[in-house]
């Protein structure tokens, strides 16, 4: 499996073209229709934003992108501070260096426009479920005493 990966989603590039087949079936991202949230990271060293940000052209549907200040790490854990700063843009031209020229910078932290984003397309809060069955009954009420001890 991991050697089927390396080369068919990096060596290869199957996956983004389009022509990764799996189990007989061919899949390409382009099929992928929902709302896609993608966060890149200003100083990202492993997956450099202007590479993450090509999937805005190869997901099938809308796709908000989201650059933030920090790397690999900082970027996506990216508390709110004084520091931390994020960039939307409400278009997803091919050039991410057109995108980055029309984005507006926010300060704070990006989980703030994902909540927002989410929040849009997450429906009404429901209550959960009652835990526990007749066999296995609930000890006591979420979040648990073990918790609280």
């Amino acid at each position: 499996m991991h050697s089927f990966y390396l080369r068919s989603l990096y060596g290869r590039n199957e996956l983004a073209e389009g022509r990764l087949e799996l189990a007989g079936q061919t899949l390409s991202l382009a099929d992928a229709k929902q709302d896609a949230y993608i966060v890149g990271a200003i100083n990202d060293h492993i997956v450099p934003w202007t590479s993450s940000y090509k999937a805005t052209g190869l997901l099938g549907g809308s796709v908000r992108y989201v650059l933030s200040s920090g790397g690999h790490i900082a970027g996506i854990v990216n508390p709110p501070s004084p520091k931390s700063w994020y960039e939307t843009g409400e278009n997803n031209p091919p050039d991410p260096a057109q995108w980055r020229a029309g984005a507006q910078r926010h300060g704070g932290s990006w989980w703030e426009d994902w909540v927002a984003w989410a929040g849009t397309r997450a429906g009404d809060l429901v209550a959960p479920p009652p835990m526990g069955s007749r066999r296995y009954p609930a000890v006591s009420p979420a979040p648990g005493e073990y918790v609280r001890g």
